[in-house]
């Protein structure tokens, strides 16, 4: 999850997602529906595991963190209290990296 393309590595969180296989996505791309992570598609919702997080912690849930984040998803520390989404940081994407 990215805080988007006015982020000063946001062509390097690009380049990792393109070689990982992964979708770059910004917060406003995912929805929480019944404690659940979903990604929003043309062709729908399509559920989520994990979350190799760039955007600071208190910006990634306006409903439990800061209310006046745009750059998060609402419900997402709900989410992740019950193990519904994992959610990794920058070093877990090193290691991913390294994995593939």
């Amino acid at each position: 999850m990215t805080p988007g393309p006015a982020n000063e590595t946001y062509f390097e969180q690009s380049f990792l997602a393109r070689n990982l296989g992964y979708p770059l996505v910004e917060g406003a791309d995912l929805t929480v529906r019944n404690n659940q992570v979903f990604l929003k598609t043309i062709s729908g919702i399509q559920p989520v595991d994990v979350i190799i997080r760039r955007v600071d912690s208190v910006y990634c849930d306006p409903l439990e963190l800061r209310d006046d984040s745009l750059l998060g998803v609402p419900g997402l520390v709900n989410a992740v209290r019950l193990g519904n989404v994992a959610v990794a940081t920058l070093w877990a994407r090193v290691f991913v990296r390294r994995l593939h």
